[in-house]
């Protein structure tokens, strides 16, 4: 008989748990049933959305080809839903109160969304021209959590935030321990897409969290409208100068790749590019020898890092004055408008309205067009002696 009860025990335990089993994947699936391509990207690559009435799905890419998921990220409408979560699944109850924000992008783009309210950390200020967000530290409103190279545990811990949105820079262990405080990284890629307009369009990936789906289309869609119509402009243009990027890094010179944002730009500007041809994204690494045979002849210079005269750049390196550009005078550099700590907005706004830089490019490079265009300078400034 004592083997007997404790029989019925194991069957009655084991009837519960896969009873309880059954019944939350039964409750996954109806919450992940039916779910929609919610919002058609034009542009970006690295995230798509689904959605359905019980939820919203965020899916993040590490490349174009979409194999492999980097983090599924589910906003919950209704609390009720309970999901089994798996590696690289977050779950979240929607819209967001409290967000941390990594980088001055992301907090540019959440302000432009009326989201402002809800940052109550950001890596460090020193990068920030966005006025509204320097207004918020200054009133005491935002903490400054990363103004050396690691991140503040401590710090972020007694914010309490829900979310950090972040660019991937942080050890797996800082990830484990802020979930295991219900804290949660959310991965964002927009640096590596390939096309300007790509990048710009992450702006609905902070809406989806942040339920301002609507105010972002209308953002980007005036962006895009206004980008295209520059490119137009300049498409029309028969001389297509050719245009130098950077300065050397020590004894490297990191040109872009010829699928970069930066040689995008360049082409939609009515320019050549010494390494279009190139299929990388990223930084090409050269020797000066290197690039000096390529663009010795090239017509512009731009994106001088923070050189602010000639004399600074031959002073940095005197064989810089070999070069057509310098002798002609046709250094620009995206230094227009810098914070107090010398950091330039390009790196900010320009980033969230690639139209602004594309505007200031054709400009530079096809000064008949300017009142085509009919905008000042945003970014770019010519360099003096």
């Amino acid at each position: 008989m004592h083997k007997y009860l404790k029989y019925s025990a194991f069957v009655c335990v084991l009837f519960y748990a896969c009873n309880n089993e059954l019944k939350n994947s039964q409750e996954t699936k109806a919450c992940t049933v039916n779910l929609l391509n919610s919002n058609q990207l034009k542009y970006a690559k690295l995230f798509s959305f689904a959605e359905n009435k019980f939820l919203k799905v965020v899916y993040v890419y590490d490349d174009e080809s979409r194999e492999d998921t980097i983090g599924v990220y589910y906003l919950l409408k209704d609390s009720s839903c309970r999901l089994n979560t798996k590696k690289n699944n977050y779950i979240f109850n929607s819209p967001l109160q409290k967000i941390v924000s990594l980088s001055c992008v992301y907090s540019l783009m959440l302000t432009e969304l009326n989201q402002i309210d809800k940052l109550v950390g950001i890596e460090n200020i020193d990068y920030y021209n966005n006025p509204d967000i320097i207004y918020k530290y200054k009133q005491g409103e935002l903490t400054e959590l990363a103004k050396g190279p690691k991140l503040d545990l401590e710090k972020t811990i007694q914010l309490k935030p829900q979310i950090v949105f972040d660019f991937g820079m942080q050890k797996p262990e800082f990830d484990s321990k802020l979930r295991n405080l219900e804290i949660e990284q959310v991965f964002v890629f927009d640096h590596l897409e390939k096309h300007p307009l790509a990048r710009a369009e992450w702006i609905k990936f902070f809406a989806f969290f942040t339920n301002a789906e609507h105010l972002a289309d209308s953002i980007f869609q005036k962006t895009e409208e206004k980008y295209l119509a520059y490119k137009n402009i300049a498409s029309q243009q028969q001389n297509k100068p050719l245009v130098l990027t950077e300065v050397k890094t020590g004894e490297l010179w990191y040109v872009p790749g010829g699928k970069s944002g930066m040689a995008t730009l360049l082409q939609d500007a009515g320019a050549k590019y010494a390494w279009s041809e190139n299929e990388k994204s990223g930084s090409l690494p050269l020797g000066f020898e290197e690039v000096i045979s390529k663009s010795q002849q090239a017509d512009f210079w731009i994106n001088l890092a923070f050189i602010q005269t000639k004399k600074d750049l031959i002073n940095q390196d005197k064989r810089y004055a070999d070069f057509k550009a310098f002798q002609k005078s046709n250094l620009f550099n995206n230094t227009l408008h810098l914070n107090s700590s010398g950091y330039s907005d390009y790196w900010e706004s320009g980033i969230v309205y690639p139209d602004k830089i594309l505007s200031d490019l054709i400009q530079i490079f096809h000064p008949a067009l300017q009142d085509s265009i009919q905008a000042e300078l945003n970014y770019y400034k010519k360099v003096p002696e």
